[in-house]
């Protein structure tokens, strides 16, 4: 089972996104199906953007704090380096970048400086309170980030003066303040400190993770592109708002897979990986359990949730739900991959097969079924990265009661959808 610290920041991390849950029918309803297709197009495109700041070097925090524990030097003083330099570069050359080459106006190019700097730095953030145990640090930080945002989002929303400028403008402005409260938070604890003859092992570490990284950032842009070149614009909305209601279960993927990353590295450094797979395996059929009951009440749910021009996602949202579960096992088999700096180079071929397939079945069937056909080939993709990664990732007596774990799930939610 997993311990009483785990919980509480799984349970934060919950807590910290039922802001984002209430908001997200009223910030539709006040945009309106074309503004709101409009914001979750430009919200896409930062995420790709996010890959520039980054280039997965953030991929290595679990790994070289590790590392920096026992050993004299410090790998992760270098690692933050890179990433205070990424980022540097990042906010001098995006808005440069974006006005000459984009038809993007002003706010919108703020919007995509600050967003991938705000969603790099968070993550590193979040990750790294969690590995040091942090507890009080990270509460603050969170509530500190909502109130920024959710404070006078409220004002707006309920004086009924929202609109897609001012949501803009209040992203920007939570991500800027937010993410220089980070570097600062690193800068002050760490300094700043290359170390030529430890940054080769970095890289060797976070080179093969480039490709699957640049591609996993344009996954999300590219599957939007595909609903807005195959589908209308109110069903690009639909489809947005469902992935937002999805991502609701992603929040819950993420802390419990931020939960989980430490205790598999720690375990794999400490030989100890196979005696401790029992604490992955109670949060895993936790989630699991969830999923199964989201996907029979989902219907109910969005009648009572989603604004009347948003109706239409009933139709995919259970999609979704089965989309997060196989996600959430891509993910634990992907963190005991990557433990083994060997097996890393093999990472990236997980993120090929979906993207070929998922496009694929995209593509080759142009927009003939409805938009749900859109999340089932994501699934579909989904399900031959997971078997690759069962095939690299070795330890049988590990991957054995996951994999048993994972499947079950997939015939229960695959059964409840046939019988919607």
């Amino acid at each position: 089972m997993l311990n009483k610290e785990v919980l509480v920041y799984i349970a934060l991390n919950i807590v910290s996104k039922i802001f984002p849950f209430v908001f997200l029918p009223f910030v539709a309803d006040s945009l309106g199906p074309e503004d709101y297709a409009a914001y979750g197009t430009v919200a896409a495109f930062s995420g790709l953007l996010a890959f520039f700041n980054s280039f997965s070097f953030d991929s290595g925090l679990n790994k070289f704090y590790e590392k920096s524990r026992y050993s004299e030097d410090s790998p992760l003083t270098t690692l933050l380096t890179v990433l205070y330099l990424l980022s540097f570069v990042f906010l001098l050359a995006a808005p440069v970048l974006l006005t000459f080459f984009s038809d993007y106006n002003i706010i919108e190019i703020l919007y995509l400086t600050a967003a991938p700097l705000y969603g790099t730095w968070v993550s590193v953030w979040d990750r790294y309170l969690r590995i040091t145990h942090e507890l009080k640090t990270y509460v603050v930080t969170i509530l500190l980030r909502n109130i920024i945002l959710y404070g006078p989002l409220a004002l707006l929303v309920f004086a009924s003066q929202l609109n897609y400028g001012d949501y803009l403008l209040l992203i920007t402005l939570q991500s800027f303040v937010v993410a220089t409260l980070a570097l600062a938070y690193f800068v002050r604890r760490y300094g700043v400190h290359f170390d030529s003859d430890g940054f080769p092992g970095i890289w060797a570490y976070c080179r093969p993770l480039i490709p699957n990284k640049a591609l996993a950032f344009g996954i999300q842009p590219g599957l939007i592109f595909c609903v807005k070149m195959f589908y209308s614009v109110e069903v690009l909305a639909i489809y947005i708002f469902a992935q937002s209601l999805g991502n609701g279960l992603n929040v819950v993927t993420q802390a419990l897979t931020n939960a989980i990353n430490p205790l598999i590295f720690r375990a794999y450094t400490e030989n100890t990986i196979v005696a401790d797979t029992r604490k992955i395996l109670a949060p895993q059929t936790a989630y699991g359990i969830l999923c199964v009951f989201c996907i029979e009440f989902c219907d109910k749910f969005v009648t009572w949730y989603a604004p009347d021009d948003f109706s239409g996602v009933r139709s995919i949202l259970a999609y979704f739900i089965l989309y997060s579960w196989v996600n959430f096992n891509k993910n634990i088999l992907l963190t005991y991959t990557m433990v083994d700096e060997a097996r890393v180079k093999y990472v990236p071929i997980s993120t090929y097969l979906f993207i070929t397939i998922t496009f694929g079945l995209i593509f080759y069937f142009e927009g003939i079924y409805g938009v749900h056909f859109v999340v089932i080939s994501m699934v579909v993709g989904r399900i031959f990265s997971v078997i690759w990664l069962l095939i690299v990732s070795g330890a049988f007596t590990f991957t054995l009661p996951v994999t048993t774990i994972g499947l079950t799930g997939l015939l229960v939610m695959g059964l409840q959808l046939v019988s919607l």
